[in-house]
């Protein structure tokens, strides 16, 4: 259904003018973020381009860069921006309202040659209302469409789409945002700070976040019926940061069926507060567990009483996730008789890592159960590059029974590997 509109063209153009004004406002300094290289390398194409990922994790952001960087090779008039999440639009949602939004500003701009749409909000869109717009989309010529999504699986509205991933600041963007540099003191600030926080502002309330993301991204999106459950199984994954996840156990705990258990798990994956990792071997293990990890330290810290106020190794595990998953690799868990935290593969290639919060607690390297997980990958894997982190310490080799280990502190091993960030 395109959707029956509820204002008339004069208060439709009135939003969009106040809309573009504030979206075209001067930008404060940015930095490129990991991903800046390849989006802006789409802007040319015909393809729709969907930024996706956790509300309030810097789409927006991502979306005025593009922005300027279009501004650089053409005139302000030939981009449009809407805002589905106007509230003043609520009644008008669908395809006619988009329709109408484009048709005013080609009437009354008169802007000629490419065009560039920016579209967010697109997830407040009924599912139906989403395969409309990508159809028209996929009809209409010379206009680049940019959507941004809160959440993610949009693929499935919008196959011909590209879609990327936006999450909230890794370690090496927080530290270029900060200005500051690589090392123990900037490490452990953002262990507890997280990238959310920069995003937001410092008074980010995250129980009320929380309670955004769940009503807007997961129950409304998801039809979820008991939200208590919702509520407290979103807790529940937040409290079993870095750990493995029994889906069995869960039920028990919140008295709940494991239907309902797996059914709002995938909801609150899907609204990207949560990144599950599989273990290495999953495929051929039916009874494997997937690790749970908390997609901010910030938000994990605020609503998880568990967690102390020093350095923990979940805390440092998670901060590693985020900087994994904005590179191109595929991250897995080892677990046999022992397990190790990152099985990284890359092109073929195999790397480990294996997390400890303190270089100072492995007092005998041959008996540590830590090492002898790493050892077991490594083995399991034919892994040339095996690695321990910690949060403190220097470059050291262990010397044990079964080869040298690389001991290296996380900061050095992240700046080590980070690509190169530029201020714009």
């Amino acid at each position: 259904m395109s959707g029956k509109l509820s204002l008339n063209k004069e208060q439709i153009f009135v939003v969009l003018k106040e809309q573009n004004e504030a979206f075209h406002q001067p930008l404060p300094q940015l930095f490129k973020r990991k991903h800046s290289q390849n989006l802006s390398s789409l802007v040319s194409t015909k393809q729709v381009t969907i930024l996706e990922g956790l509300r309030r994790s810097g789409k927006t952001t991502v979306l005025r860069e593009l922005q300027a960087l279009l501004l650089s090779g053409c005139e302000r008039k030939q981009i449009l921006y809407i805002d589905l999440e106007d509230h003043r639009f609520i009644n008008s949602l669908g395809l006619a309202l988009v329709q109408e939004s484009l048709a005013l500003y080609q009437e009354r701009v008169a802007a000629s040659g490419q065009i560039y749409v920016f579209i967010e909000g697109i997830n407040v869109l009924a599912d139906d209302e989403r395969r409309e717009l990508n159809d028209w989309m996929l009809s209409v010529p010379k206009i680049k469409f940019i959507l941004s999504y809160s959440g993610q699986g949009a693929k499935q509205y919008f196959a011909a789409a590209s879609s990327y991933r936006i999450y909230p600041l890794s370690y090496s963007e927080w530290v270029l945002a900060t200005q500051q540099s690589f090392g123990a003191l900037s490490f452990a600030e953002y262990l507890q700070k997280g990238g959310l926080a920069l995003l937001n502002g410092s008074g980010l309330d995250y129980a009320a976040y929380l309670d955004s993301v769940l009503m807007r991204d997961v129950v409304e999106q998801h039809q979820i019926r008991n939200v208590n459950i919702l509520k407290r199984l979103a807790i529940y994954l937040i409290s079993s940061i870095g750990e493995r996840f029994s889906y069995n156990k869960a039920a028990q705990d919140l008295d709940a069926s494991i239907n309902t258990i797996r059914d709002y798990v995938v909801a609150l994956e899907a609204s990207g507060l949560f990144i599950l990792v599989d273990e290495a071997s999953s495929s051929s293990n039916s009874t494997s567990q997937s690790k749970v990890h908390v997609v901010d330290n910030g938000l994990a810290r605020a609503l998880n009483l568990g967690l102390e106020l020093g350095l923990t190794e979940n805390l440092i595990e998670n901060t590693i996730l985020l900087e994994l998953k904005q590179s191109d690799v595929e991250v897995f868990y080892h677990k046999a008789k022992r397990e190790c935290d990152f099985v990284i593969k890359r092109d073929g290639a195999v790397e480990l890592l294996q997390v400890i919060e303190s270089a100072q607690s492995i007092r005998k390297v041959d008996s540590d159960i830590r090492i002898k997980g790493l050892i077991e990958a490594r083995d399991n894997y034919a892994s040339t590059k095996a690695v321990v982190l910690s949060a403190d310490g220097s470059n050291l080799v262990l010397a044990s029974q079964a080869g040298d280990i690389v001991l290296m502190p996380v900061w050095q091993y992240i700046k080590s590997s980070q690509l190169e960030l530029q201020v714009l």
